[in-house]
């Protein structure tokens, strides 16, 4: 009983702290997650695509970057563009994640105030990806693609849709 009473109050202490890093992340960069969130909202498929394959290819060469770092000697100088390629994934995911974050509590509370918005947003993509098989390996991938992606495509601004 009191390790199912930890755990509870263990995720809802990480839903929060995601709401708030969000609605943090959201007001430090308004204009950036503005313009990210703007381009899923428009090209969401084309912010998946460009979401998957930069995860992918950015995850992959941090892994392999850590992993060669790891087999000491001269290698360990690789940990530095490991460090780079770990923060460039992790600043794109926040970015991504601002975005969605907004675009869920846009949708479910036009009226509220953007801070509302942001916040209710994170802790609605945090809880439905708790839920098993849909929300670890459909929902959140898909989540975390689409606001990637747009980041990106934000970056290059290149968010019109091919003719």
């Amino acid at each position: 009983m009191i390790e199912s009473l930890a755990t509870l109050f263990v995720v809802v202490v990480a839903i929060a702290s995601l709401a708030a890093y969000v609605a943090v992340w959201d007001s430090l960069f308004e204009r950036r997650v503005r313009t990210t969130h703007d381009i899923a909202r428009r090209v969401p498929l084309r912010a998946f695509v460009a979401g998957a394959i930069n995860l992918a290819f950015f995850g992959i060469l941090t892994v392999f970057l850590v992993r060669a770092a790891g087999a000491g000697g001269l290698a360990t100088l690789l940990w530095l563009p490991a460090a780079v390629a770990l923060c460039g994934l992790v600043i794109g995911l926040s970015f991504g994640l601002a975005a969605m974050a907004q675009a869920v509590g846009a949708r479910q509370l036009p009226e509220a105030s953007p801070l509302r918005r942001t916040v209710t947003g994170a802790a609605l993509v945090a809880i439905a990806s708790l839920l098993p098989i849909a929300g670890w390996f459909v929902l959140a991938p898909v989540v975390l693609a689409v606001g990637t992606g747009a980041f990106v495509l934000s970056l290059f601004g290149s968010s019109e849709p091919l003719a």
